[in-house]
């Protein structure tokens, strides 16, 4: 008979997961290559594990068909996915047509003109041609590197294909390697260890299809106001809203970035007002759509996702001093 589980203390847990946090840093700086493909398909396996536990639960089938058949479908969705938006992207792109030499003069015109601050009168020509210089060396240094940029799209193929890879057999081969941890760990605490392995795995996969769900809706949301308001490439917009809503904090902010830069050089397709007053208006809506996803998306969603309550999950994100609430989340969940 075996021995009965002793209960971690909180200290035995933090020492823990400090030793795992150190373990994983230190991987990620000595190893890059390989910790990316491994950390990313980890992350695919999660996603796809849900999908892939229903169907071997109705059609009992084995684990490895199961998990070959959901990296298909899922491969086949992507590029069914790409097939629709591509062709869209290319031509939001074409009617784009932004010109860097017309936009490097548009802002020669704008700084040409000397400003007067207090009676002190200030010349930006000298900026105005160091800017210049800048964006022509820019752009020569853009070209230049053509062949490079091939070069790293290879090697982003095929660390694709070693995140499939490494996905398919993490889901093929989890509940053996579950068992293997399993029997290395001392009878006492592998009862604390499975439990807190299944918890932590539920929060943070419950966690991460939140953050797909609202990557999709904001993406949707923004690129209908873009379009409603006249921006031009709206679809590209709202697509890369969409992609880098992932990134707490600093993802809306480096997506609203290049739409006020779009806003100010191309305008608006059809309200008449000026370049400044149309990038204003751009401004105020990215960030009254940034404020109804902090204080009503994110409550909704991810406590939908995560079983908390909406209050809960904004009181968190205040406790934990973010910008963004979804951060404080998956730990306040998993405890």
């Amino acid at each position: 008979m075996s021995a009965p589980s002793v209960p971690w203390s909180r200290e035995t847990k933090r020492l823990v997961v400090l030793i795992a946090l150190g373990l994983v840093t230190f991987a990620i700086i000595r190893l890059p290559i390989v910790i990316r493909p491994l950390l990313l398909g980890l992350l695919l396996a999660y996603l796809l594990s849900p999908p892939a536990e229903r169907l071997m639960t109705r059609f009992r089938r084995r684990r490895g068909a199961v998990s070959a058949l959901v990296h298909l479908l899922a491969i086949a969705l992507v590029l069914v996915a790409l097939l629709i938006i591509v062709p869209s992207v290319i031509d939001q792109m074409q009617s784009l047509r932004i010109d860097f030499r017309q936009i490097q003069a548009s802002i020669h015109d704008r700084l040409s003109t000397p400003i007067v601050i207090g009676g002190q009168t200030v010349d930006l020509q000298a900026a105005v041609k160091q800017l210049g210089e800048n964006l022509n060396s820019l752009l020569q240094t853009l070209l230049g590197e053509a062949v490079g940029l091939l070069v790293d799209l290879a090697q982003a193929l095929v660390q694709l294909i070693l995140i499939v890879v490494v996905s398919f057999y993490l889901l093929k081969d989890g509940p053996l390697i579950n068992q293997r941890l399993e029997a290395w760990l001392p009878a006492a605490v592998r009862g604390d260890f499975v439990a807190l392995r299944a918890q932590t795995g539920r929060t943070w996969n419950a966690f991460f299809r939140g953050q797909l769900v609202l990557g999709l809706i904001m993406g949707v949301v923004v690129g209908l106001t873009m379009w409603v308001l006249g921006v031009r490439s709206a679809l590209l917009i709202g697509i890369l809203y969409g992609v880098l809503e992932v990134v707490p904090n600093f993802g809306p902010t480096t997506a609203t970035i290049p739409t006020l830069m779009i806003a100010y050089f191309t305008g608006s397709t059809w309200l008449p007002v000026s370049a400044e007053v149309f990038t204003l208006i751009v401004l105020i809506a990215a960030v009254a759509l940034q404020q109804l996803e902090n204080l009503v998306l994110v409550p909704r969603v991810m406590g939908h996702h995560l079983n908390l309550h909406p209050v809960v999950v904004l009181l968190g994100g205040a406790t934990a001093l973010k910008p963004r609430p979804r951060l404080a989340k998956p730990s306040q969940s998993s405890r």
